[in-house]
């Protein structure tokens, strides 16, 4: 069975993410699609696509959701990644942003960065994308993206006193706002907010520890939730008031809000993943491998499959991406040579409060 759908717009073929239905009168995106084939027969809708980085063999990767490699490019030192709902997929490699097309081809690369890009979103603005990278001495461009080229729409450094690494990025796409979590510089610690056309950050939120995490949600106006490198996570109001906060035992590299409104985060020294309610903050399930090691980056695509890189230093075993399903269970784990080590991880059809 083919693991994509596809359709040709405007002359341009375009991966399916979606299909719906109207029933009661109400639009309802369809899980399922079936045929009357000596009985009902169940068609796979468009699976998800998974992207990565890893850096013992310096490659960025496609996955199949059934996880098998779809493609592979060469690139130094792969750090992040975001991906829009055509599959095109931006990377954050050193000092450069690299936007690779559907089909693993090279669109463009962006070399305005002097310090190595430690974040990277990307925003949907009337069919247009919108990319944002983050460096390590606090400068955020906004990029945008022209097919084959981009062009730079500002750049701005979150504090331009201290300088600090910009450590994660994400976009409220219906409020106008870019949110930089910020770390290492004491005075600049926290969440710091600007209206994506002007680029002037304001700071919303002092942490005491570095926020390596951010995530938007979908209401109006959009909640913020954070997560630091001591194992706090919170949701926080656009301006910044703390809605509530829980604490785990370790850093929090990676918060997603997913397209099913649940709440996902990975907890690096616990070696866990977790889904949790954005209204309280209290988890409902974790996860943890057979082959235990710390956990970092994670998406999670429309039907509520999470893909998590699970990563170990050195020559230790346990370096994997692995699919857990929307029930907290084990599906499949990809490893594309012994003990390589995965960095970043995006699933299409990308994020839902960036537009997708």
């Amino acid at each position: 069975m083919a693991e994509g759908k596809y359709v040709k717009i405007g002359g341009v073929i375009k991966t399916i993410t979606g299909e719906y239905t109207k029933i009661g009168g109400a639009i309802k995106q369809g899980t399922i699609n079936a045929i009357d084939v000596a009985g009902i027969k169940q068609i796979a809708l468009a699976g998800a696509l998974i992207y990565s980085a890893e850096n013992v063999n310096d490659e960025v990767y496609r996955i199949t959701s059934a996880g098998v490699e779809d493609w592979h490019a060469d690139y130094v030192d792969g750090k992040k990644v975001a991906v829009n709902s055509d599959g095109e997929s931006y990377w954050a490699v050193e000092t450069d942003v690299v936007k690779l097309n559907a089909d693993g081809t090279q669109a463009w690369i962006y070399t305005g960065h002097s310090a190595t890009i430690e974040s990277i979103a990307i925003e949907n603005d009337s069919g247009i994308t919108y990319i944002y990278s983050g460096d390590f001495t606090g400068n955020v461009r906004r990029l945008l993206d022209g097919g084959n080229t981009a062009g730079l729409m500002w750049s701005v450094n979150v504090d331009i006193t201290f300088e600090p690494p910009v450590y994660s990025l994400a976009v409220d796409a219906a409020g106008g706002y870019v949110y930089a979590g910020v770390g290492w510089q004491p005075l600049s610690k926290g969440v710091w907010r600007a209206a994506v056309g002007t680029g002037t950050f304001v700071n919303i939120y002092e942490a005491a520890n570095d926020v390596g995490a951010l995530a938007v949600d979908m209401a109006t106006p959009a909640a913020v939730y954070m997560g630091d490198s001591v194992g706090n996570y919170r949701k926080l109001s656009a301006n910044g008031y703390v809605y509530w906060t829980k604490t785990l035992t370790g850093s929090i590299p990676s918060i997603e809000i997913a397209h099913n409104g649940y709440g996902y985060l990975t907890c690096e020294s616990e070696k866990k993943v977790y889904k949790f309610t954005p209204s309280t903050g209290v988890a409902i399930w974790n996860y943890t491998p057979a082959l235990a090691s710390y956990a970092y980056d994670c998406a999670v695509d429309a039907s509520g499959n999470v893909y998590v890189v699970f990563r170990n230093l050195g020559g230790i075993p346990g370096n994997f991406i692995y699919k857990v399903n929307k029930n907290g269970a084990f599906v499949w784990r990809y490893q594309s040579y012994v003990n390589v080590k995965f960095y970043g991880m995006a699933v299409t059809p990308g994020l839902e409060a960036a537009g997708f």
